[in-house]
């Protein structure tokens, strides 16, 4: 009689990550750190500037994805951040740890620098600066984009 054995497999890659910082409609992204992991960083830093045409402090939403090639990109947290309590007619800097989130739950950290300028060249723009520097603890995908478990059936003679 044939005897079947089971193992579990977990299959991860390594992430390759960028952040996507969206204000008011505008999106930009950071480079892909390929075989980024979980831990990826922007050496000093990687700049994505906006230059709205706004009254206040908009909301700037900060997202960290793994890219796949042939499938969608898997997100892997976000943080939205809510700027209104900083002052709209002052210039003003934050450098601080994100933190994200993912279906409600933790998914590590994103430290960036968050710039704003209410005098550029132009009348009537807002300058706003997010300097991604690195992330922590963002969780792994494998290439299907969720934590998948493969059963491996294995018969001895």
């Amino acid at each position: 009689m044939k005897h079947a054995s089971v193992l579990l497999q977990i299959t991860q890659g390594d992430n390759d990550v960028y952040v996507q910082a969206d204000f008011m409609g505008a999106v930009l992204k950071t480079s892909v750190i390929a075989g980024g992991g979980s831990s990826p960083t922007w050496g000093q830093g990687e700049i994505l500037e906006f230059w709205p045409t706004c009254s206040g402090i908009p909301t700037v939403r900060l997202t960290a994805y793994d890219e796949d090639v042939g499938s969608a990109n898997d997100e892997l947290g976000m943080a939205q951040l809510n700027l209104s309590l900083q002052d709209a007619e002052s210039r003003w800097e934050r450098k601080e740890w994100y933190p994200l989130k993912h279906n409600g739950k933790d998914a590590g950290t994103v430290h960036a620098v968050i710039e704003w300028d209410p005098d550029p060249p132009e009348p009537k723009r807002r300058g706003v600066l997010v300097k991604v520097l690195e992330a922590r603890n963002l969780p792994s995908m494998d290439f299907t984009g969720v934590f998948t478990a493969e059963i491996w059936p294995h018969f001895n003679a």
